[in-house]
């Protein structure tokens, strides 16, 4: 019994800690390794191989890789299928990318091509180049693209049982080609729920200062005064902070949100930000509904990034910078407050605008600390 209950705690804690990609192929395992067979040239019918990471640096360090061969001569299309098929199957129905590492000792492309589909998909394939020569990378490949194969659809909202890869698709080489390939993955699509956005009044409030003379104002809401780039919404949040306010000087959501911040299954907060100068802007949550403690985030806007917007990301994973600095990450929050340059001190007044605060999760299952109790009888 001791022995079965080890081995479920050690499952248990390798599915929470490994949910935040799929990974299909890693060539670590048994269950995450298989071989391609080659087509199109010199090597018809032989088997890839996984050897030791030749180059185990940078973005790459695990212990072994796939080996993939275009031996000169080969046919344009020469490629290698999956034989046998992966034991993961490659599950694009709600997620939009999948990743692999490459190292190239040359600037050429890879081609992902999915096939076999179980739910009657058509094959789909795409080619994206490599930038990097002699370390490794990750290619990115996005399925709702469509195909450059007939019938040119997208691969998302199928699921496909056999990957087939080209190296310099459309190249047929005069020397011997030995790339490395590793970690194919599934990324977990990305969902923002809006918190705020001040185009309509379910998404709209109002913050009220403290800590200046403007204590007991409201913020108001007004045209976009800069609508380009990441925002061209009609209408955001203006914010101020006169000259002398406290260094801790902000705003708190009065009335709160219509929609708490929901931080549950983990993600990200993030803030659409519009300054005129370099400085911070500070996210703070109160009233938990558990009870749980205030938990507050600078973010630094960057020197490059003034009179435009800017997205910041505030990660509640992370501990919060005032005591008892825990993370927000597994509760939900009734109360926002701002805090624009905390920690500053102006002599003139300032003036910045916010739009869109956002939570973007992964749908994925966030990692926690699991406490087991174990009758050792």
């Amino acid at each position: 019994m001791m022995r079965f209950l080890l081995l479920l705690f050690a499952l248990l804690c390798v599915g929470i800690q490994n949910a935040s990609a799929q990974i299909i192929l890693d060539f670590e395992t048994p269950a995450t390794t298989t071989n391609f067979q080659y087509f199109g040239s010199s090597i018809d019918g032989q088997l890839t191989k996984t050897l030791p990471n030749p180059n185990p640096t940078g973005l790459n360090t695990s212990a072994t890789v796939l080996e993939f061969k275009k031996p000169a001569g080969a046919q344009t299309w020469g490629g290698g299928f999956s034989n046998p098929n992966p034991t993961t199957p490659v599950n694009v129905v709600t997620n939009t990318k999948i990743s692999i590492k490459v190292h190239f000792d040359h600037i050429g492309n890879l081609t992902l091509k999915l096939e076999n589909s179980a739910d009657g998909g058509a094959n789909w394939a795409q080619t994206v180049a490599n930038t990097k020569v002699n370390q490794w990378e990750t290619l990115t490949f996005n399925v709702a693209l469509p195909s450059i194969e007939a019938p040119n659809t997208p691969a998302s909202g199928h699921i496909y049982n056999t990957i087939t890869l080209f190296t310099d698709f459309g190249i047929s080489p005069t020397a011997d080609q030995v790339s490395y390939l590793d970690d194919f993955k599934v990324e977990q699509a990305i969902v923002c729920n809006t918190v705020l956005n001040f185009e309509a009044p379910a998404t709209s409030t109002t913050f009220q200062y403290f800590g200046s003379t403007i204590d007991g104002q409201k913020t108001t809401t007004i045209a976009n005064p800069n609508a380009t780039g990441l925002n061209t919404s009609a209408t955001v949040l203006e914010f101020k902070k006169p000259a002398n306010s406290q260094t801790w000087a902000g705003a708190y959501s009065n009335p709160n949100a219509g929609t708490p911040i929901n931080l549950l299954t983990g993600g990200k907060i993030k803030v659409k930000f519009h300054t005129d100068h370099p400085g911070n802007l500070t996210f703070k949550l109160e009233e938990a509904q558990d009870g749980a403690p205030n938990w507050a985030l600078k973010v630094l806007v960057g020197v490059t990034e003034l009179n435009k917007w800017v997205e910041l990301t505030f990660d509640p994973a992370l501990p919060s910078i005032e005591g008892p600095n825990m993370p927000a990450a597994g509760h939900i929050y009734n109360k926002i407050v701002l805090f624009a340059d905390f920690d500053v001190a102006f002599t003139t007044d300032q003036i910045y605008y916010i739009d869109d605060i956002e939570v973007c999760t992964s749908g994925s299952i966030p990692k926690a600390d699991v406490t087991f109790k174990l009758d050792m009888k």
